[in-house]
Formats: structure tokens, C-alpha cells, sequence
């Protein structure tokens, strides 16, 4: 038989459990049947507008809200992504925790709140400001006005006060390569210039060149002078000592 309508205080059929469909059987009468799958969608979803909704258990049949959204227009925000958080409003940024990595201003982007404007200068606002930048083809310069810079290459580093470190800087208009150390920890290392007698080296313009050759301690001769004999060849060996001859 064919149904033209159903009331909504008829009671078509006994047995009916909660979530169960009314369906048309092949005969033409009605029964409540579960559906296939389990059952209807079921769970406690909230209230959030444009939340996106997420399994609730390993059952396949409810769901639960979340904290992520999508707008009307499809912008996705979310608490979390992974490990790493990422918010987008006029301008957004990329973080771990509550620690910002990368921000994206209107017209730069920071690494760790220091900008980088379209990549051809770095800036950093603390502990004073120094600007990184090229000033001209296949030359890189830092520098903050008329104030002397040190750029370093760590060796070591646990604090501001702990580390060994090769600073290339200026002092008192003198430019200076030394090597230092913290006030509560490190070593003050040594500073080699050049690691083989192969190696090439040059003073005050000269044309570099590998470590030059012994010279012989004095000797023989028809007047003997000691002590010249002995400060010659003190200055020879200071003069291996430092490397500066074989």
C-alpha cells in the first residue's frame, strides 16, 4: 500500500529504538529499521560558529566540536597546528607555544620579533640596533652610525657570561681580530694565522708566501762575539716559535 501521509501523534510501528529510521518495506507497510552504519550522527558538537567538527571516540558515529575554524570566505584559524601555531588576521605569525617564531607585518617579516625587510637588511631593535645590509655589489656591511662594530664566531656558548669567542671589531679606531672569553666561564683560546708552512702569508702589502726557511744559528768566522752569537740565535728561535720561519 501507498502512504499519502503521516500524522505526527501516529504510532506506525512497535519496537522502534532511538535513532532508528522509519522505512517503506517491499510489501508496502512501514517499519523502523537501524540504519546501516550504526546509526544517525550523534554527540555533543557545542556551539561555535564555524567550528570544525572532529571524531569523538573510535565508534564512527558521533562527532565533537573543536577549536578550529573556517569562515564564510575559508580562512582556516586554529589554536594549534602540530607543533607549530599559526594565526592569520591583517598580518599573522608562525609560533611554538607561546613564542613567536616568524611574524608577517605589512611590510616586513621578523625572525624572533627581529625584522628582515625584503631580505636585503637585517635589523635588530635590542640590545641596540644594528643594521646588516649590502652597500654594494659582492660587499655585505654592518653597522649603527658612528658606533665601532665586533662581529663574533663563537667557540662555545652557555650564557652571556660563559662562552669563547673570536671577535673581529674595532677598539679606540684600531682594527682589532682577538680572541675572549666570558667573565664567569670559557677559556681565552690562542689565535693561529695560517695552519700549514704551506699556507701563504704577506705583511704590509708584500706578495703572500709560504713559511720562508730556517736561518742557521752563527757560526765560524775569525772573531768570535758570544753574546751577539747568543742573541742571533734567540731571535731565531722566537722567530720559529712563532712560525714565522722553519
Amino acid at each position: 500500500m501507498a502512504i499519502t501521509a503521516v500524522l505526527p501523534n501516529q504510532v506506525l510501528a512497535d519496537g522502534a529504538s532511538d535513532g532508528d529510521l522509519l522505512t517503506v518495506q517491499a510489501d508496502g507497510s512501514v517499519a523502523f529499521e537501524t540504519p546501516a552504519g550504526g546509526g544517525g550522527i550523534g554527540g555533543s558538537t557545542g556551539a561555535t560558529d564555524n567550528a570544525v567538527l572532529r571524531a569523538d571516540g573510535t565508534g564512527g558515529s558521533t562527532l565533537q566540536s573543536s577549536g578550529a575554524t573556517i569562515d564564510d570566505t575559508g580562512n582556516l584559524t586554529a589554536p594549534t597546528l602540530s607543533a607549530v601555531n599559526f594565526v592569520m588576521t591583517t598580518w599573522g605569525w608562525f609560533k611554538r607555544g607561546n613564542t613567536s617564531i616568524m611574524t608577517l607585518d605589512p611590510n616586513r617579516i621578523r625572525v624572533n620579533s627581529f625584522p628582515i625587510t625584503g631580505l636585503s637588511q637585517l635589523n635588530w631593535s635590542t640590545p641596540g640596533q644594528v643594521d646588516l645590509q649590502p652597500v654594494a655589489d659582492d660587499h655585505l656591511s654592518q653597522y649603527r652610525s658612528t658606533n665601532p662594530q665586533t662581529f663574533s664566531i663563537a667557540n662555545t656558548y652557555t650564557s652571556s657570561t660563559s662562552y669563547e669567542r673570536l671577535e673581529i671589531g674595532w677598539d679606540a679606531n684600531v682594527a682589532t681580530i682577538n680572541t675572549t672569553a666570558g667573565s664567569a666561564g670559557g677559556t681565552k683560546r690562542g689565535l693561529q694565522i695560517c695552519s700549514a708552512a704551506t699556507d701563504e702569508l704577506g705583511f704590509f702589502g708584500a706578495t703572500p708566501v709560504d713559511q720562508p726557511a730556517t736561518v742557521a744559528d752563527p757560526s765560524g768566522g775569525g772573531t768570535v762575539d758570544t753574546e751577539a752569537r747568543a742573541a742571533i740565535a734567540s731571535l731565531i728561535d722566537r722567530l720559529q716559535e712563532l712560525g714565522l720561519i722553519a
